[in-house]
């Protein structure tokens, strides 16, 4: 009778923990479809703030994402059901289980049409951001601003007053980058200092181009420039052992594969970004190698940007290619008062 009992009470346990761990799947399968209805009631909202906009009622965006939500059959059936008292509040496990499992059936069925719907509220909330980060800029100092899109045979680049997004402003003062127009060369050497705002400057620029062909404005007070068709970087290149690679290696390959892309480029522009390049070798190798990656790239009509490097007396390439290649110094000036420091770009002619 003892071992009978024994028996019994074991099989309860076992039956109860087996009832608690099917009730906390309940639980859970609840709480991501609670979550999902706020989902979509997040989108309907959105669907219906929208529609009251003349003129983002008229985009192509919005009206692909509200064909797409009214077009979804499974999604429409299943945010009904969420929309009911069971998937309100929290989770419990109280609940009915049979509405939990049939809303979990209908999520699984409408897991393309979500994925679809989704796909249009990301580009829509993309723009939304977007438009509050430029609005919200127009408070401050420091102003995003649009861009000119030129339309001429070689690329130019023209930013005034440059900043960066990330950075506190009031220790850089705003350079102004000049390339490829009329009078000044297509590529720039930038020398300085370690520490002294190569890599911020190359960063910044870089950045200035890909915001004035993604978001559609720049950081900057003003900024012109032909579209590029591709931004090829160099840019904290370190050696990986495992294939055998070492730094100076990474380095030629990357040089290799900038090259080659520019040279198989003849329908658009490349602007270049390139940091401390060859710093693997030693340093007349190293600064052998860049010379001729620079005067590779100067006879490339088709390609534009800047090059930073510890090789100063490559600057000396601005005379031999002086309609080609320019200079540019960085300097950090004396430490504020409070710790900061000054940076600023000078252009040497």
């Amino acid at each position: 009778n003892i071992a009978h009992a024994g028996l019994h009470i074991g099989g309860l346990i076992g039956l109860a923990k087996h009832v608690k761990a099917q009730l906390t799947l309940l639980k859970n399968i609840q709480s991501d479809l609670i979550g999902l209805r706020h989902l979509l009631d997040a989108v309907q909202h959105m669907i219906t703030s929208i529609s009251h906009d003349e003129f983002l009622n008229t985009t192509d965006e919005f009206k692909a994402l509200s064909t797409t939500f009214a077009a979804a059959s499974t999604l429409q059936k299943l945010h009904v059901l969420l929309s009911t008292s069971t998937f309100s509040g929290s989770a419990s496990i109280w609940s009915r289980p049979g509405k939990m499992l049939a809303g979990y059936q209908l999520a699984q069925q409408a897991q393309q049409e979500l994925n679809q719907v989704l796909e249009h509220v990301g580009v829509i909330d993309a723009f939304i951001s977007l438009a509050r980060a430029y609005h919200t800029s127009q408070q401050q100092e420091y102003r995003y601003t649009f861009p000119t899109y030129l339309e001429t045979t070689t690329p130019q680049v023209e930013i005034v007053r440059a900043w960066h997004p990330l950075l506190n402003q009031t220790a850089i003062s705003a350079p102004t980058i000049i390339l490829g127009n009329q009078s000044v060369p297509h590529l720039a050497l930038i020398t300085g200092d370690n520490m002294s705002g190569k890599s911020t400057t190359l960063k910044m620029t870089a950045l200035t181009v890909l915001f004035a062909q993604t978001c559609g404005f720049v950081p900057a007070q003003a900024a012109q420039l032909t579209p590029f068709k591709c931004i090829k970087t160099s840019l904290v290149l370190t050696d990986n052992i495992r294939q055998r690679i070492s730094h100076f290696g990474a380095e030629l390959m990357s040089a290799e594969e900038i090259t080659t892309a520019c040279e198989q480029e003849q329908n658009g522009f490349v602007f270049v970004v390139v940091d401390e390049l060859f710093v693997g070798a030693h340093a007349a190798k190293g600064q052998a190698e860049l010379a001729q990656f620079i005067r590779t790239l100067s006879q490339m009509d088709q390609v534009i940007g800047l090059i930073a490097t510890h090789y100063t007396a490559l600057t000396d390439l601005t005379a031999e290619y002086p309609g080609m290649l320019t200079h540019y110094h960085t300097v950090r000036a004396a430490a504020h008062a409070e710790g900061t420091y000054l940076y600023t770009l000078q252009h040497n002619q």
